[in-house]
């Protein structure tokens, strides 16, 4: 298939050159990068252009970190660099985020002069660019390339677009040793000032370890990596002191500690980064752990599916675990209708079935807008708390809008 889209790149159309380029991005190879960058530099369609180097940037980032990265060596690596470092990149400014992927060294530092350039479109893409750079686990100890990012604030020639950027860095990578350094440029610019008081917020919660409790989401990849997924492969589940993985080989629960900036998960050890991140699915900057090559998002979109997965492996593990990760799962859940919903199929999956009623009663009192799922939980939490014709009642009231198809069905089925 990605062979019939480098063929693609050819045709006479622009939407089926640029579409070629859009997934490429998720599926492309190596062997397509040289290809791509030709597109990138010689298509006369700027569009065109934009979503060819954004492929070839987006390829990279599969590379960048694990054994992955080992496989691309770094004269192929110099010859991609080579075939566009004469680009100008204000003919494409898309430049700057294959600069960021790469793993050469001193070629990131170009992303600081494009930082500084007059023109806003360059200035756009290496403010890009330097994000790519440094969310990746493989900049995580570059701290010469940081300190000129972070001096670079101090630049007379740089706009408040690339100083608020700048400033937004400092928190999307969770750099605390930063805080006096943005805290010092208040005043210059009002959108230099919004970004730091968000920057600021970002900062203080990293810094509070009681936001490390909650439902984390993994696609199985390094901050920046663009992979061909729309879900999460796994997700992380941290407590009190207890937590649990959920993957293809069902629940692992674990204690954990944090000391130093090391994360102890169980047996093993590892960096921790907090970070705020651009989701890869949704799109929405959010809170992030980065431990070693693997990044984790805070999951509130993907909860559903989390909670499906907790209650189905919740029996494998101690029960007084299975209730802090219970509790520390529901208080990560918004307040919101759905939210309550997960967070009373949550609580009935570990026996906290008083509280599970209780929301489950609030839900179903309201005049309209009650999901049909809830009639179902509602019969079950009556169940559990002993209520029998009213659990008989509310499976009753569930099978009249159910569709058999629904798995949930034959077991509502069986209970009237």
């Amino acid at each position: 298939m990605s062979e019939d889209l480098v063929k693609q790149l050819d045709s006479k159309d622009i939407h089926q050159r640029a579409d070629a380029g859009r997934q490429l991005a998720k599926v492309g190879e190596p062997q397509h990068i040289a290809r791509l960058l030709q597109a990138a530099i010689e298509d006369p369609s700027p569009g065109v252009r934009l979503y060819a180097v954004g492929a070839a940037a987006d390829i990279l980032s599969r590379y960048r970190v694990g054994p992955q990265a080992d496989t691309i060596g770094e004269l192929q690596r110099r010859a991609w660099f080579d075939q566009f470092k004469g680009v100008d990149p204000g003919q494409n400014p898309g430049v700057f985020s294959v600069m960021a992927n790469l793993k050469l060294s001193r070629i990131p530092k170009r992303l600081l002069v494009g930082l500084q350039d007059p023109r806003l479109d360059v200035r756009t893409g290496a403010i890009v660019g330097a994000y790519r750079y440094f969310i990746s686990h493989a900049a995580a100890d570059d701290a010469a390339l940081k300190a000129e990012l972070l001096k670079l604030l101090e630049s007379a020639r740089l706009r408040p677009d690339a100083m608020a950027a700048i400033v937004r860095q400092v928190g999307q990578c969770g750099w605390e040793d930063a805080r006096g350094t943005i805290q010092a440029l208040r005043g210059r610019f009002g959108q230099v000032d919004e970004a730091i008081e968000l920057t600021l917020g970002w900062l203080d919660e990293q810094a509070d370890p009681g936001t490390l409790l909650g439902a984390w989401a993994s696609y199985g990849g390094d901050a920046g990596e663009v992979r061909n997924a729309d879900k999460p492969l796994s997700y992380l589940l941290l407590a009190d002191g207890v937590g649990a993985r959920f993957d293809e080989n069902g629940v692992r629960t674990f204690r954990w500690s944090l000391e130093d900036g090391q994360i102890t998960l169980g047996d093993v050890t590892t960096s921790l980064r907090r970070m705020v991140l651009d989701e890869p699915v949704d799109h929405e900057f959010v809170q992030a752990l980065q431990t070693a090559e693997i990044t984790w998002y805070r999951a509130s979109k993907g909860a559903a599916e989390l909670a499906e997965r907790f209650s189905d492996d919740v029996g494998n593990v101690d029960p007084k675990v299975g209730k802090a990760l219970a509790a520390a799962f529901v208080a990560a859940l918004p307040d919101t209708a759905a939210g309550e919903r997960v967070k009373a199929r949550v609580e009935l999956s570990v026996g906290m079935t008083e509280s599970a009623l209780e929301r489950l009663e609030a839900i179903a009192a309201k005049p309209r807008g009650v999901a049909n799922e809830v009639w179902y939980w509602l019969g079950a939490a009556r169940k559990g708390a002993g209520d029998d014709a009213g659990a008989k009642a509310a499976f009753s009231q569930f099978l009249k809008k159910a569709k058999k198809k629904d798995p949930l069905f034959a077991l509502a089925e069986a209970e009237v």
